[in-house]
């Protein structure tokens, strides 16, 4: 009976302590909730409800959570754990563009831990490089792009001259995508580039200058 007892206390006194951090978990600052961030590396801030304690900052791809804390449990973008009581984060490297979320678990005094619910968040596309390259023996062009560009999605190029347009398209992966065009037609005696990338609702447009064919 006395065993019983001491089981039902610590479960009710567990139970207490998880719904009284819950209530009192960090509350996100900024960016606000779907904003699209100014750059590839924002600066995420929060208030502590339990200042200088231990915190986990998080980023993932998706907003599922697990545990009595709420953590998010997807696989992780970006991971910045602290324990001087910091209230902001900015990454060191882009984040890769694309819809995420963010998040910051804190742990009290009492050790018990607690996360706000998933917030989220647009991270722009940042093109480190944009060129083209002419092959006359061939009569193409090629495209090449390159950036935060890991998590999938297209990108069309237009290329344009008096009186002849095409368009083509391709599939971004591995940080980058390259596109490369059909012959051009010989009347064609210079054309001009301008394109868009697109990732999870995101996109970045761009200019490159213009190539003579002839």
């Amino acid at each position: 009976m006395r065993s019983t007892r001491l089981v039902f206390l610590s479960a009710l006194t567990a139970a207490t302590f998880g719904a009284t951090f819950s209530a009192v978990a960090a509350i996100p600052v900024s960016p606000a909730a779907g904003e699209t961030t100014p750059t590839a590396m924002p600066t995420f801030q929060w208030a502590a409800e339990h200042p200088g304690q231990f915190s986990t900052f998080l980023l993932t791809g998706s907003p599922e959570v697990s545990g009595s804390a709420g953590e998010m449990s997807a696989e992780k973008i970006d991971v910045n754990s602290n324990t001087s009581g910091e209230t902001s984060y900015t990454p060191v490297d882009p984040i890769d563009a694309g819809r995420a979320w963010w998040q910051v678990c804190e742990q009290a005094p009492d050790f018990s831990r607690s996360c706000f619910a998933p917030r989220e968040v647009y991270i722009p596309i940042d093109l480190d490089e944009a060129r083209r390259s002419y092959s006359s023996a061939t009569r193409t062009v090629r495209v090449s792009l390159s950036g935060n560009l890991w998590r999938g999605g297209s990108a069309s190029v237009r290329l344009s001259a008096s009186g002849w347009s095409r368009t083509y398209r391709a599939e971004v992966s591995g940080g980058g995508v390259t596109i490369d065009s059909a012959r051009i037609p010989r009347r064609v005696k210079a054309v001009t580039f301008s394109g868009v990338v697109s990732i999870q609702g995101v996109s970045e447009t761009f200019r490159l200058p213009r190539v003579r064919t002839r």
